[in-house]
């Protein structure tokens, strides 16, 4: 009877083989984290925006005055009318820092803000700062990106 020689790969193939293969994987990983970043605070922004828009019109249809109050950690919508959402508290991501007016309030039946308010938050890691003046009598606002 003759012995037959068993074929296959050492193990220092399968490691090579290994390392690759993980280095494939990880490398659009870490190549990813600063967009990931990036696209999380303009969502922020986005979930700002709206939120902003729908406690305006909470002050409209609910003929009670909302306001917004702002600290260097998070934003608190504030209606007098329960919406059934949970959207009241919005954090404020670590890499922006806000400076501005801690209250905003919208008038009850017109969601007019009689100030002329600014908000601002300072983007650290793109060094761009993310303005928001409010309109007088209009309750809107300009966004400016500098």
């Amino acid at each position: 009877m003759r012995k037959q020689k068993m074929q296959g790969f050492t193990i220092a193939e399968t490691l090579i083989v290994l390392l690759v293969v993980t280095s494939f994987i990880f490398i659009p990983v870490l190549a990813s984290a600063p967009l990931q970043k990036k696209i999380e605070i303009e969502q922020f922004f986005a979930v700002f925006e709206k939120r902003f828009l729908a406690c305006q019109q909470a002050a409209i249809t609910g003929m009670l005055p909302t306001n917004i109050l702002i600290d260097k950690t998070s934003i608190y919508f504030k209606t007098q009318i329960s919406t059934g959402i949970k959207w009241s508290l919005l954090e404020i991501p670590d890499e922006l820092s806000y400076t501005g007016v801690a209250k905003i309030t919208f008038a009850m039946s017109s969601g007019n803000n009689s100030s002329l308010s600014k908000m601002k938050f300072y983007w650290k890691n793109q060094n761009k700062t993310v303005s928001y003046q409010m309109q007088l009598g209009s309750g809107r606002y300009i966004k400016k990106i500098e």
